[in-house]
C-alpha cells in the first residue's frame, strides 16, 4: 500500500509517521501539524530523505560554502569569547589591585590611630565612609551581565532574526512573514502554546514593532499579540479599550507603548512585559495637531467613514487612512538615541516622549535647523519615525547628533503614503518598511536614499 500524506490531495513525499492510533499515520514534511492537532499520545518518527539527482547536485555544490560559514562562525565565537574573558580578567585584576591599595591605606590609618599619630585627612574620611558602606551594593547584580551574554550567544544561524509580518494583498490579505535575509515571504501559520491553530484576522495596515530577538508585537483592533517568530507561537496580550487613533507602537526597557491622540480624551497606553494590565499615560498634546474633528481631525467639518476613505459632510474625499474596526493608524514611533520619538500624519513636527516625566517635547517642525536645511514636517503630510531616520513625503532626515534635534535633510522626495505595517526593521545597514500595496522599501543608510526592493513569495 502506497504511503500518502494525511492531508487530503497532498502529493508530497512522506517524511514522518505516527502510530498513536495503532497503525502508522503518514505525513509529508509540510503537514505534521495537521496530525498533531488531533488528540493522542503522538510519537512522530522522521523518515530518511533522499533527494533527486538535481537536488543532490545542488546540495553537493553548496557543502564547501556551508562548511566555510560554520568554521567562520566558530572562529568568531572563540575570538569573541576570548575577548570577553581577557577583558573581564583585566578589569577584575585592576579592581583587585585597587582594593589592595585601599587595604594598605586603611591599615596605615588603623595603625596610626592606635599609636595616636596624625593621619592624612582624606585617608581618614575614606576609612570612615567605607566603614558605613554596604558592600553588597557595590557590585551590580551579575544577573544583568549573564542576561547580556545569554542574548549575545543565543543565535540560530539557520534562521534570520530579521523577519516582519504583513498582510499579502495579492493572497486575499493572507497573514505572511518576510525574511529580510533572503527576501522570501511565505504564509504565516500560528499556534498558541497548547498547539491550537490561531487565526488573528488581521487587516492590512497594522502597527508592528520588535519586542526582543525573534519576537514581534502587533496590534489589531483592541487586540494585542506577541508573536514568537522562531516557533510561530502567538501569545494574546490583554486587550486595549478606547483605541481611536494609533500613531505609534514601540518597545523600550521591557515596556510596550501604544501612542494615540487627537484630543484630550485619547490616552496612550503602556504594558510591562509579563504583566496583565495596560496602564494609561499622557495623551499627545492637542497643540501638536491641526486636527479639529474628533472623528476625522484632518477636516474642520463633520465627516464620516466608508470603505477606508473619510468624507466631509460636503461629500468631498478628505483622506484615505488605514482603518481597523473603526480606528485609524497614521504614524510610527521609534527609538532614536535611546529616546522615544513619534511621527504622524496629524502632528506638526516630530515629538519626543519622556517616559520618566510623562511629557512630550516637539523636536522638529518646519524650521531651518543648524544645518540651514528646511524640515518640511507640517501636519497633514506623512511623517514616519524609522529607527534613526524620519521618512516624510517631502524628505529623508537622518539624526546625526549629538542632540536629538540634530537632523540632516537629504532632500529625498519619497512619495510614500500609507504603510502595510506601521513600523520599521533594521537589517544589514538598511531600514526596511512596506507600503500598503506590499511594495518593500528600505532606507540605504550608506547612500542616504530610499530604495524599492523586490521579494519573492513562496507558498507552503
Amino acid at each position: 500500500m502506497a504511503k500518502r500524506c494525511i492531508k487530503p490531495d497532498c502529493s508530497g513525499i512522506v517524511a514522518f509517521a505516527c502510530e498513536c492510533k495503532g497503525k502508522p499515520i503518514f505525513m509529508c514534511k509540510k503537514h505534521p501539524s495537521v496530525h498533531l492537532m488531533s488528540k493522542g499520545n503522538h510519537q512522530i518518527i522522521g523518515f530518511r530523505y533522499k533527494p533527486d539527482n538535481q537536488e543532490a547536485d545542488k546540495i553537493s555544490k553548496q557543502f564547501l560554502s556551508v562548511l566555510t560559514k560554520i568554521r567562520k562562525i566558530q572562529t568568531q565565537t572563540l575570538d569573541n569569547t576570548k575577548k570577553i574573558i581577557e577583558q573581564t580578567l583585566q578589569l577584575s585584576d585592576k579592581l583587585m589591585k585597587y582594593l589592595e591599595v585601599i587595604e594598605n591605606r586603611f591599615l596605615k590609618v588603623y595603625n596610626s590611630v592606635k599609636m595616636r599619630k596624625s593621619n592624612d585627612i582624606q585617608d581618614v574620611d575614606d576609612y570612615i565612609n567605607f566603614a558605613y558602606l554596604d558592600e553588597s551594593l557595590i557590585l551590580k547584580s551579575v544577573d544583568a551581565v549573564v542576561e547580556c551574554l545569554t542574548s549575545f550567544y543565543d543565535i540560530d544561524p539557520c534562521m534570520s532574526i530579521a523577519q516582519v509580518i504583513f498582510c499579502n494583498t495579492s493572497k486575499n490579505s493572507q497573514l505572511s512573514v518576510l525574511n529580510l535575509e533572503n527576501l522570501i515571504s511565505y504564509p504565516l501559520s500560528l499556534k498558541d502554546e497548547k498547539g491550537s491553530t490561531q487565526n488573528l484576522n488581521i487587516n492590512n495596515g497594522f502597527p508592528q514593532c520588535q519586542v526582543k530577538k525573534h519576537t514581534n508585537c502587533i496590534i489589531n483592533a483592541s487586540n494585542a499579540y506577541l508573536i514568537d517568530m522562531k516557533r510561530n507561537i502567538v501569545e494574546s496580550l490583554p486587550g486595549i479599550t478606547n483605541l481611536n487613533t494609533i500613531c505609534g507602537l514601540v518597545c523600550k526597557d521591557d515596556y510596550i507603548y501604544v501612542f494615540q491622540g487627537i484630543n484630550n480624551n485619547q490616552l496612550s497606553y503602556k504594558l510591562k512585559l509579563g504583566s496583565a494590565k495596560w496602564e494609561s499615560f499622557s495623551y499627545i498634546p492637542s497643540k501638536s495637531s491641526e486636527m479639529l474633528n474628533p472623528k476625522f481631525p484632518f477636516c474642520n467639518t463633520n465627516s464620516y467613514y466608508n470603505e477606508n476613505v473619510f468624507f466631509c459632510e460636503n461629500k468631498n474625499i478628505c483622506f484615505g487612512m488605514p482603518a481597523q474596526n473603526n480606528y485609524i493608524i497614521n504614524g510610527t514611533a521609534s527609538i532614536i538615541r535611546n529616546n522615544i520619538v513619534i511621527g504622524s500624519y496629524y502632528m506638526s513636527g516630530i515629538y519626543h516622549y519622556n517616559e520618566i516625566s510623562n511629557s512630550y517635547t516637539q523636536i522638529l517642525t518646519e524650521i531651518s535647523n543648524s544645518y540651514t536645511q528646511i524640515l518640511n514636517l507640517t501636519a497633514n503630510t506623512y511623517n514616519y519615525a524609522m529607527e534613526n531616520w524620519i521618512v516624510s513625503r517631502y524628505g529623508l532626515y537622518e539624526n546625526i547628533g549629538p542632540a536629538l534635534s540634530d537632523f540632516k535633510n537629504y532632500q529625498c522626495a519619497s512619495g510614500i503614503s500609507n504603510l502595510s505595517f506601521y513600523g520599521s526593521f533594521p537589517h544589514k545597514g538598511c531600514i526596511y518598511f512596506m507600503l500598503n500595496d506590499n511594495s518593500l522599501m528600505r532606507i540605504n543608510c550608506d547612500q542616504k536614499k530610499i530604495e524599492a526592493v523586490q521579494f519573492n513569495f513562496k507558498a507552503n
